[in-house]
């Protein structure tokens, strides 16, 4: 059922309650704080509950830069209906949020060879978007789990300590842009939890219960597996 926009602020609201600032990392709330306010931000919008909740949540603690949000949306045409009826969620979320959006979409239907395919892909889109909006920061949905799985993904294939200690909160890139990670001391299953309170929805993708790509097999076989053989909370360290 699609949500008033009066509604949808007052849920959007009620979630930046559940996940107040203070859950952020500290050094994108620092970051934020200090940028001016007409300053252009593209935010990445998949869909999934982590990119809707961070939306969400920058609408709730950044009223005045609603109108400076650039939401981009990259539909990779992987699943068929499913894929395109993702990508009518995050229009009509933004379009109910009144925020701009953007999406692109893949050439082909045909099934890309890895993950890193997928990625080069997205991002070439977004800094495409971004140039021509004048945009350099890109906030990104990475929460707690994400670290843990891509320091697991990065130890099978070898990294040194730079590449274990990503993904990073703040991170500079070329030509000025800075890519934000806001949420990464949040694990996904809090940031679904404050959704379901707040009675938003999200499109979850179904690939994501399959063991076709690496970061799937991390998530569903080994993390579990780390977490009981730790014996206590092996995301947070604690």
């Amino acid at each position: 059922m699609k949500l008033s926009a009066a509604t949808l602020y007052q849920r959007a609201a009620a979630l930046g309650g559940l996940v107040p600032l203070t859950r952020w990392h500290s050094s994108v709330v620092t970051w934020a704080m200090r940028r001016r306010s007409r300053e252009r931000w593209a935010v990445a919008l998949s869909g999934g509950a982590d990119s809707v909740a961070l939306l969400l949540l920058l609408w709730a603690h950044f009223p005045e830069r609603r109108g400076q949000l650039l939401v981009l949306h990259f539909n990779h045409r992987l699943r068929g209906r499913a894929a395109d009826a993702d990508e009518k969620f995050c229009r009509e979320l933004c379009l109910g949020l009144g925020v701009e959006f953007e999406a692109a979409r893949r050439a082909t239907s045909d099934k890309v060879s890895n993950e890193a395919e997928a990625r080069d892909l997205r991002f070439a889109f977004i800094q495409a978007a971004m140039r021509r909006h004048g945009a350099k920061a890109l906030w990104l949905g990475h929460q707690l789990n994400d670290v843990a799985e891509s320091m697991l993904m990065r130890l099978a294939r070898g990294s040194g300590a730079g590449g274990l200690s990503a993904p990073r909160p703040v991170q500079v890139r070329a030509a000025g842009r800075v890519h934000l990670r806001a949420l990464l001391n949040v694990r996904r299953s809090e940031l679904e939890d404050a959704l379901r309170q707040a009675r938003l929805r999200w499109r979850e993708d179904a690939s994501n219960a399959t063991r076709d790509y690496f970061r799937n097999r991390i998530r569903l076989d080994v993390l579990p597996a780390w977490t009981a053989a730790a014996g206590r909370d092996a995301l947070a360290g604690a």
